[in-house]
């Protein structure tokens, strides 16, 4: 069935620049699209010419748990002008589907992508229901080069609405799902990829997003905030993902950066922000995700940077906190606590922002691993405890990352190859987390001072004890075990206790 007024398209002459100027007809979608139709409108070609009509497939998902439980699927396309598919799907949605105590997730794939003021409506939509999350796949930019048509692709990506250009997959996807096609495998046309690539990197212009997603492995891998490293083991390092964000939540700019040799990636942060030269005169709001706490030496260049820059307000949250048991890192946070930079662990909360922001989600909603909450609060109520105290006088302040007189260094090789950051702290600063500053021994001291002085004794020992059986132990499993006979299994054992103890004393802060 033709429509009576079709929708120009981009290449075709003159474009409607209205949606609906009445509110639509309630239209049932039709089942299915047949192959010719699927082949010539989805195409996607870099400048279209014929393509008047606008085809939408739809698949909409009630979610239950976090899961899908059941979902419709179907096809409309803009049947009466000026009424245009996107709105022709809102008003039977809203119509026969939408209900405030259901979830759901709603997924388009689009032959061109939305106008301006189709954008504007789906916004208003999603704002009035904020249980339905909207996925839109577009097999062609509509008017890319029009900032009108630009600013309404902007407007989805900040209402939440996820908005990426149809690859080889999502056509094979639709092909099977959505066209009568007979049994027949679907064929790419020529150029599929190549034009591809080149409307993912006009999408990526326009948004204002040439950052590389995070894979979702990657996120759950190093975002996690186990005490442990889940099974199979591998190397947590250091991201660092950032929103800039004027005061009305307008975002600016946004990336991610990971540690680079030499270079941590809160260095590589801090020159970015340096390289925007944002107004002086406007004030402006950083927000910060990070897998593990500042080190140091970060700290304190985070700190210069923000001394420097009277209109930023900076936000830290961390996934897990580096080294919280050394008396320098410590140090550190506080350095950044006086410095009015809010440093906070990450909550579901943030997870679920980080997850919308930076990674490449598919849009699937964030599913959270088991006790996130419960190791959260842990690690905010370790943070706290680091933040209510007062840094040890003994030690020199990290006012400057690298002072003239440079501090003696301490960098076990088993602790270097499995942690984001040196450590440039001197021996005497290794202490264990028990809240008691270091001092000189006084004649009548309190023996609770006393016994707080055996305390970092005895777990600094078992500390280095422990770093040097790990040592012996690659030396010994270099071998046979068989050579190492008796000696060998009492090596074993003794190392699986003193891993067992090191374990409970960095996990608990002890």
């Amino acid at each position: 069935m033709e429509p009576q007024h079709p929708r120009q398209r981009a290449g075709m002459g003159l474009a409607s620049k209205g949606g609906c100027s009445q509110r639509p007809r309630i239209r049932h979608p039709v089942e299915w699209l047949d192959r010719q139709t699927f082949s010539f409108h989805f195409r996607n070609l870099r400048f279209a010419s014929g393509r008047n009509y606008t085809y939408l497939c739809y698949q909409v998902e009630r979610l239950k748990h976090c899961s899908p439980d059941s979902s419709d699927w179907g096809v409309f396309q803009n049947w009466v002008y000026p009424c245009h598919a996107e709105l022709c799907f809102l008003s039977w949605f809203r119509a026969k589907k939408l209900s405030s105590y259901e979830q759901y997730h709603i997924t388009w794939f689009l032959s061109w992508s939305p106008c301006l003021s189709c954008a504007e409506q789906v916004v208003a939509f999603l704002k009035e229901n904020r249980n339905v999350r909207l996925s839109i796949f577009a097999a062609r930019l509509y008017y890319f080069w029009k900032p009108d048509y630009q600013h309404g692709l902007r407007m989805l990506r900040h209402q939440r609405a996820w908005v990426r250009i149809m690859s080889f997959r999502d056509f094979k996807y639709c092909w099977k799902n959505f066209v009568y096609n007979q049994g027949m495998p679907f064929k790419p046309w020529k150029k599929l990829h190549k034009n591809y690539q080149f409307l993912v990197a006009k999408l990526h212009e326009i948004l204002g997003n040439t950052m590389n997603l995070l894979k979702t492995n990657i996120f759950r891998q190093q975002f996690g905030n186990q005490p442990r490293v889940p099974q199979p083991c591998y190397r947590r390092k250091t991201y660092l993902c950032y929103q800039l964000k004027q005061l009305d939540g307008f975002t600016l700019d946004k990336g991610c950066f990971q540690n680079k040799k030499q270079r941590h990636a809160e260095t590589r942060f801090i020159d970015k922000i340096t390289s925007l030269n944002l107004d002086p005169n406007q004030r402006y709001r950083i927000i910060c995700y990070v897998t593990w706490s500042p080190c140091p030496a970060c700290a304190g260049e985070l700190v210069d940077f923000i001394n420097g820059q009277d209109n930023l307000s900076l936000q830290i949250f961390a996934s897990r906190l580096y080294f919280h048991w050394v008396r320098v890192f410590q140090r550190g946070l506080q350095q950044l606590q006086a410095a009015q930079v809010s440093v906070a662990v990450m909550t579901r909360s943030e997870f679920e922002d980080c997850w919308e922001e930076f990674v490449d989600n598919q849009g699937m909603p964030f599913e959270s691993w088991d006790k996130l909450e419960q190791y959260s609060e842990s690690i905010s109520r370790r943070l706290q405890r680091i933040l209510s105290v007062r840094s040890s006088p003994r030690c020199r302040p990290l006012a400057s990352p690298r002072p003239a007189d440079p501090l003696p260094s301490f960098s076990p090789t088993s602790v270097c190859q499995s942690s984001p950051c040196s450590l440039p702290t001197a021996p005497h600063c290794f202490l264990f987390s028990h809240d008691t500053p270091f001092r000189s021994p006084l004649p009548g001291a309190p023996s609770s001072f006393v016994l707080s002085l055996f305390i970092d004794f005895f777990f600094n020992t078992l500390y280095y004890t422990y770093l040097f059986l790990a040592a012996l132990g690659l030396c010994c499993c270099a071998r046979a075990f068989s050579s190492c006979g008796k000696q060998g299994l009492l090596f074993v054992a003794v190392r699986g206790l003193l891993i067992a103890v090191a374990s409970l004393v960095a996990e608990h802060g002890l």
